[in-house]
């Protein structure tokens, strides 16, 4: 139920949450009609998939808050989900926006060359030489671990890699993960793909 009443944003909400002149630490406290019986690991792992499965919320940081009453077991009954802090710029609301507007024209330019493809295993192999032709591996850019650091800045590391590549699945409608784990004893990311 919260992952689902999480996805709900709709994008006059989050036009108004990315322009939150306010939110410079924690944006959306989202209402829910009724309080919802959840532990705490549980909220986390829905939290975390809202965030694997949602890279346009590129801003939204790895911590989060939520309201909840106490009657015989804990209900929630809101979340917030903060803001990147380990990229400050995002604390501003016109920067989100405007970063926003050029992620996604971006996007809407790509996409549009997808077109000329016929099949799935085409579109994604142009999606994914687009991205390797657009990206020079960067940890040192501001905003290196989001999707704006390859789309907007061209530097990226694997995280931001794999979530603009599943930017675009999703916006392909092609079956897609977000996947994390380890590589050579370090953190990496990558995606599964669904291609039939």
């Amino acid at each position: 139920y919260i992952y689902a009443a999480a996805c709900e944003i709709d994008e006059s909400t989050e036009d108004a949450i990315l322009n939150e002149k306010n939110s410079k630490y924690y944006f959306g406290v989202k209402a829910f009609p009724e309080a919802v019986d959840i532990d705490s690991d549980s909220l986390f792992t829905t939290y975390l998939a809202f965030i694997k499965d949602n890279p346009q919320f590129f801003w939204i940081g790895h911590h989060y808050s939520y309201s909840y009453i106490e009657n015989p077991s804990m209900q929630i009954n809101g979340i917030a989900f903060g803001i990147d802090s380990t990229a400050s710029d995002y604390a501003d609301g016109d920067y989100r926006m405007q970063i926003k507007e050029e992620i996604f024209t971006e996007v809407e330019t790509v996409l549009e060359g997808a077109e000329d493809y016929g099949n799935d295993y085409t579109r994604e192999w142009y999606i994914h030489n687009y991205l390797c032709e657009k990206t020079v591996y960067d940890l040192a850019g501001d905003h290196a671990h989001d999707i704006s650091g390859l789309i907007v800045d061209g530097k990226a590391v694997c995280e931001s890699y794999a979530k603009c590549f599943q930017l675009f699945m999703n916006a392909l409608d092609i079956d897609v993960m977000y996947i994390t784990g380890t590589s050579n004893g370090g953190g990496h990311a990558w995606n599964q793909v669904g291609l039939v």
